[in-house]
């Protein structure tokens, strides 16, 4: 069977769903392109910005250490740890800064404190390092003193390099707090400190984005999230052995849509780390920008593919209506043609009203045989494109005119207001076209002979009108040509 041939409407058709779907696959590899530009632009500001923070909360406790280690010289300048003087110098560090307690702890471990009171301290394992000559951070610990809960900066007491104490500050985990950097996205992540053991150390930021407390375990709490890629916490785990800074990325268990950042760097105290804890909506907000690229050229897109129907759907039309006036239209004199002269009229008339008068003329070139015998064929083409020229401005737009035989010509002047002026109209044409010369006739003329018949009277339809008209043609043509005649009933 032989195969059937692609309409230009289909190829049309075929060549908008390649551009839709060419357009909509360079949407799709942009927006996932673009997001993941975005996620990996949020993940190494987050990074960035965790591993800066880590360094400025060492840089601010060697600032404690510092001070602490000042306040040690002088204390041990004259080899006496515990004496009126330096009980007034704790007092003094106590009412200027934001230590909550401050202590000289003897190497059995009995503390003095700025209020005056002593307590034994030898059991605790920040004593046991700082008696060492070490700086001392200790994981948080209960106050002996108004059991609140806090950490311990110690450094040792020395004279003539033997350490004769330990001076020891202690603040409470909110103060601590301060010393951690204000959050990125207007109070809605939060910042934890963890030992290796995910024990939190610090907790500060949105309390109600975190839903995490003291009470957890860091890693407990987050094992029950879904964790994106090929990261796990475990990852984190890792980052206590080699000191390293990352990100991972986990799902809410209660809500799939919300998903957090994690970012995490390592403090290098105590094998602590601290982690930046903020949801990926909001860290990624900072470059909506980029979400509003992409719709703004998925609409340009879209005016873009409804352009290209609108403009499609016009040519379809404009082919459409050239090849339907090509079908109609007679190719050399660009009136109607014959096939569709008689369908056009029988049309008009049977939609008109029965009582509405019409006029039907035929039309024939007197000897037109003699001008292509005389002249040849050419200068009879010429004529006859010069004739269907000169119908077309003798009557009205809506008047149908057509060429239905070599030389012979229809005219139906639709709804004339009487017979006088139809027939006016149709003297005045007979009379102009004997005063059209013609150079290549040798300037000479053509005439027309003409037959009229009305309708109703004389036809509704085409074939009635045309054989009346046709037997006025005929009266003409005995009478003489070069003229025209009405159909009259005998």
């Amino acid at each position: 069977m032989k195969k059937k041939s692609e309409t230009p409407l289909q190829g049309y058709l075929s060549s908008i769903v390649a551009f839709i779907i060419a357009t909509a696959l360079g949407i799709v590899v942009f927006s996932v392109v673009s997001q993941r530009a975005v996620d990996k632009l949020a993940q190494t500001k987050l990074t960035l910005n965790v591993t800066r923070q880590s360094s400025h909360f060492e840089d601010i406790l060697d600032v404690n250490y510092q001070f602490l280690d000042g306040v040690a010289a002088q204390i041990g300048s004259d080899g006496i740890l515990i004496s009126e003087k330096n009980r007034n110098m704790l007092s003094a560090i106590k009412s200027t800064t934001s230590i909550d307690h401050v202590s000289l702890i003897e190497p059995d471990g009995t503390a003095h404190y700025e209020t005056g009171e002593v307590k034994d301290v030898s059991h605790r394992k920040y004593f046991q390092e700082g008696i060492s000559g070490h700086h001392i951070l200790s994981d948080p610990v209960q106050s002996s003193l108004d059991h609140e809960t806090r950490v311990i900066l110690g450094v040792p007491v020395s004279h003539n390099g033997n350490i004769i104490g330990l001076l020891g500050a202690s603040y409470n985990v909110t103060a601590l707090n301060h010393l951690m950097f204000d959050d990125l996205f207007d109070g809605k992540g939060f910042c934890i400190i963890i030992n290796e053991n995910g024990d939190i150390i610090s907790l500060d930021g949105n309390s109600t984005c975190q839903k995490i407390t003291y009470d957890d375990n860091f890693f407990d709490f987050y094992s029950q999230w879904s964790i994106c890629g090929k990261d796990s916490l475990q990852a984190i785990r890792d980052a206590f052995q080699t000191q390293s800074d990352g990100l991972v990325k986990l799902l809410s268990p209660e809500d799939p849509d919300s998903s957090r950042y994690i970012a995490y760097s390592p403090l290098h105290l105590n094998n602590w780390m601290m982690c930046y804890v903020v949801p990926v909506s909001v860290a990624n907000a900072s470059y909506a920008f980029v979400r509003n690229y992409e719709l703004a050229l998925n609409a340009y897109f879209m005016i873009l593919v409804i352009l290209l129907i609108w403009r499609v759907a016009m040519i379809h039309t404009r082919d459409r209506r050239e090849l339907v006036h090509s079908a109609q239209i007679d190719g050399l004199t660009a009136v109607y043609n014959k096939e569709h002269t008689q369908p056009a009229i029988d049309h008009f008339l049977q939609m008109s009203h029965p009582d509405t008068l019409h006029a039907f003329l035929i039309l024939d070139i007197d000897k037109f045989k003699d001008v292509n015998d005389t002249y040849g064929h050419a200068v009879g083409d010429k004529v006859l494109q010069r004739v269907g020229e000169f119908l077309k401005s003798q009557f009205r737009d809506g008047d149908i005119i057509g060429r239905i035989g070599g030389d012979e010509f229809v005219v139906l002047m639709k709804q004339v207001s009487s017979k006088e002026a139809a027939l006016a109209r149709v003297q005045n044409m007979v009379e102009r076209i004997r005063s059209i010369k013609h150079a290549e006739m040798d300037g000479k003329p053509i005439t027309f002979s003409v037959g009229v018949a009305f309708s109703p009277e004389q036809g509704i339809r085409f074939d009635d009108l045309y054989r009346n008209a046709d037997k006025a043609l005929y009266q003409t043509k005995r009478g003489g040509r070069n003229n025209f005649s009405v159909y009259e009933k005998a």
